[in-house]
């Protein structure tokens, strides 16, 4: 049985700010599915299978792993 995959949020760690682009790298050979790559707010947006986010959380650089949730206004 396959796992879904889940959108995450990882925040850099302001050391790796400089090196944002060779994180990405990293995170992909772990998997991840890269969507977007924010430089200057120290953020990566992309897809992981779940059972590969304790490894995107050890990589050196990742500050946090969040889900990334979808929001609805509402009126």
């Amino acid at each position: 049985m396959s796992e879904k995959r889940k959108s995450i949020i990882v925040a850099v760690t302001d050391g790796f700010l400089p090196k944002i682009n060779d994180l990405a790298n990293s995170l992909r050979k772990e998997g991840m599915l890269i969507d977007r790559v924010f430089p200057i707010l120290g953020v990566i947006t992309g897809e992981v299978l779940s059972e590969n986010i304790e490894k995107i959380k050890s990589i050196q650089g990742v500050l946090n792993v969040e889900d990334d949730l979808e929001m609805k206004a509402t009126a």
